[in-house]
């Protein structure tokens, strides 16, 4: 708990610091500050050249810090008197809502994308940017708190909404089936395929009570994204070559990437995204057992079903209709077996890690895509996250079984 009410004390502090994009908060009522995603370890500012404002941090702290906050009543914490926040309200009012008002502000500017490589609009940033927005309004209503900061939210959650799903805006694009992580540069520098699509669509729908939200798990869309990364990534990454087209493989962070974790060259498989696709298939899972929700399957080969025809279902027959669905009733035996296949494919992507973690077990960034050694920052804290992630996720489901 203390690392916790640590990591809430250096957002506080840090939130009030000036940086090269603007003063900290408290010298003024601008927020544009906190759009910083770089700080020097002793939490001072990092003012040399870097791609900033990068507009997903905020969120992110805020979906972090919301956790933190339910641990802290759950397990009736004292907060004490070390710290500037003395209770959960103070902790929200100090530091959540000045993240979600940088939100409100600058959901709809430009910034760079969380590989801090493009500046521009990006669905990873977005969606993340609504998880937060839409966390916390579950937040206030849990707590019966009510203000006109509330109405800002809801607005500003219906704005993102609209903002994604509008085909003009182009992540969902008519030429693609699947989702497009930064439009400004697809067609053009890139495939606009990017695993950052399933990390935010896993964000969101981090437990069930999200099924409702947009770009949910089951969506053919997010199904369909991991379906051409694996297509692409199986003749990109040698390591991959010779694997069956239904089983899990090394997964990277975008086709066209070149950063092999020093400098400019070739990209590698990175450990997040192989375990981003074991955990997007994992929550899938969860979704249809924790709803008994009907498994429902598209059945259009052309536009919906490319992750069921080609990684599910070797032999299924498509119609070429959009209105017509293969309905597997919940737990039925054709449903059971169903998710049975789904497993097994999730499981695979963590095989196939496993071959390339060296006997320590220590998880880098990257593993080269000829030798299948580790490369990269070494022990790289978001790797043993997004294998834990997945984890724990596959033993909750296997209780379900």
């Amino acid at each position: 708990m203390q690392t916790l009410l640590q990591y809430l004390n250096v957002s506080f502090h840090l939130q009030r610091t000036n940086n090269t994009l603007g003063a900290g908060i408290g010298y003024t009522d601008s927020t544009v500050a906190l759009g910083d995603p770089k700080w020097n370890v002793d939490n001072t500012a990092f003012t040399q050249d870097w791609g900033r404002p990068q507009n997903d941090g905020p969120a992110l702290r805020t979906i972090a810090i919301l956790k933190i906050i339910d641990y802290i009543e759950q397990s009736g914490t004292d907060l004490g008197g070390e710290y500037p926040f003395q209770s959960v309200a103070d902790i929200f009012d100090d530091i959540v809502c000045w993240d979600l008002k940088f939100i409100v502000e600058h959901w709809n500017s430009s910034g760079f994308d969380l590989w801090e490589e493009v500046n521009g609009l990006h669905f990873f940033t977005l969606l993340v940017q609504f998880s937060a927005v839409d966390k916390s309004l579950s937040y206030f209503n849990n707590t019966g708190w009510s203000s006109p900061f509330v109405e800002e939210l809801r607005q500003t959650r219906q704005d993102i909404g609209d903002f994604l799903l509008d085909p003009e805006n182009g992540f969902i694009n008519s030429k693609y089936n699947y989702i497009v992580g930064t439009p400004a540069i697809a067609d053009t520098l890139r495939s606009g395929l990017d695993i950052s699509t399933l990390l935010a669509a896993n964000i969101l729908h981090d437990t069930p009570s999200a099924s409702h939200l947009p770009f949910n798990i089951n969506d053919p869309a997010i199904l369909n994204t991991l379906h051409h990364l694996m297509y692409h990534m199986r003749s990109v990454y040698p390591i991959n070559r010779g694997a069956d087209n239904a089983t899990g493989i090394a997964l990277g962070r975008y086709p066209e990437d070149v950063y092999d974790g020093y400098g400019s060259g070739e990209g590698n498989p990175w450990v997040l995204a192989t375990c981003a696709a074991s955990t997007t298939l994992y929550q899938l899972i969860r979704m249809h057992i924790s709803e008994q929700q009907d498994l429902v399957v598209p059945m259009n080969n052309e536009t919906s079903n490319a992750f069921w025809s080609q990684l599910v279902f070797s032999d299924l027959t498509t119609l070429g209709d959009d209105n017509r669905y293969l309905i597997l009733e919940f737990n039925s035996p054709a449903f059971n077996q169903t998710l049975q296949r789904i497993l097994q494919l999730a499981d695979s992507f963590l095989v196939k890690l496993k071959t390339h973690v060296g006997a320590d077990g220590e998880l880098s960034e990257q593993f080269n895509r000829h030798t299948g050694f580790m490369q990269g920052a070494q022990h790289l804290t978001w790797s043993y996250t997004s294998f834990w992630d997945a984890y724990q996720l596959r033993q909750e489901i296997l209780q379900s079984f």
